[in-house]
């Protein structure tokens, strides 16, 4: 999993209880791993974390209670498992959902079983599976129960609404639209990419939603230091103009320009992302 999420986590509760690297390893599991994953270069499976939590003298059901006291110490995870879906982690991100799945069992923390049911609508491509209507349920009544939005809402909403009801989706992009100028730039990123699914939505559906939603997308100001989203939204403008039958050369010509930037910059696995979305919309 994430360093910041899992291993930082047991690498601080074993620190406070006193004990070593050899405490937290035993005699079946090798120190070398520890230490890999508590600085975040090792995952570990749900067995292997069940065996060393015994070691520090922890069970799940504690362990999972106490990452999950404040949420937005999710928001890196959310963050993580983007990334491997882009980098076609598929047996991770389902590895991953098995141990949010337990940790729901365990707790009924409703934050877990909103990991599992976005990591699920992530792998609908790759495993063929649709989400449970309530799933979706359990999803738009979280969001709309919750109140005020944190940084895990925002993030949480960007990713999953390619599952939503759009008079749902729309609903919350017009409040967060609004409330846009007074939220932190972290928050701001994750209004911008719903925007951007949103816009993707609507290249199978409905192509002037998506130029009334680009034209939003335009209206915001781009946080500094984030260059990558820049070429996404001139990605998005390409996407639009392909679909409009008069414009289809420009839009195709745009769209390859973008992803050879990304592969110059370094965003290898999301040119290649790009590269199978065009594929489609063409």
């Amino acid at each position: 999993m994430t360093e910041v999420y899992i291993g930082n986590i047991f690498k601080t509760i074993r620190k406070k209880r006193g004990l070593t690297i050899s405490d937290a390893a035993g005699t079946d599991v090798d120190r070398s791993f520890i230490s890999k994953f508590e600085n975040g270069r090792s995952d570990i499976s749900m067995s292997r974390l069940i065996l060393i939590l015994k070691n520090i003298g922890m069970t799940l059901s504690e362990f999972s209670e106490q990452i999950s006291r404040d949420k937005n110490d999710l928001v890196p995870l959310l963050t993580k498992i983007g990334e491997a879906f882009y980098q076609e982690k598929y047996d991770w991100l389902r590895e991953l959902r098995s141990i949010q799945q337990t940790f729901w069992i365990q707790t009924h923390n409703k934050v877990y079983k909103l990991n599992v049911i976005l990591i699920s609508s992530i792998l609908t491509s790759v495993d063929n599976k649709e989400i449970k209507q309530e799933d979706i349920g359990f999803i738009v009544d979280y969001l709309f129960d919750v109140g005020e939005w944190q940084k895990y809402e925002y993030q949480l909403f960007s990713k999953i609404i390619n599952v939503l009801p759009v008079r749902v989706i729309d609903q919350y992009l017009n409040i967060a639209i609004k409330k846009y100028p007074t939220i932190d730039s972290s928050i701001q990123i994750s209004v911008i990419k719903a925007l951007e699914n949103r816009i993707v939505l609507s290249l199978e559906e409905d192509i002037d939603d998506g130029k009334y939603w680009y034209q939003k997308l335009l209206s915001l100001d781009m946080p500094e230091g984030e260059a990558y989203l820049v070429i996404k939204r001139r990605l998005l403008f390409g996407m639009l103009d392909i679909k409009n039958s008069q414009n289809k050369e420009n839009g195709i010509h745009l769209v390859q320009s973008e992803i050879k930037l990304l592969n110059q910059i370094g965003f290898h696995k999301m040119a290649d992302y790009h590269k199978k979305t065009i594929s489609v919309v063409c």
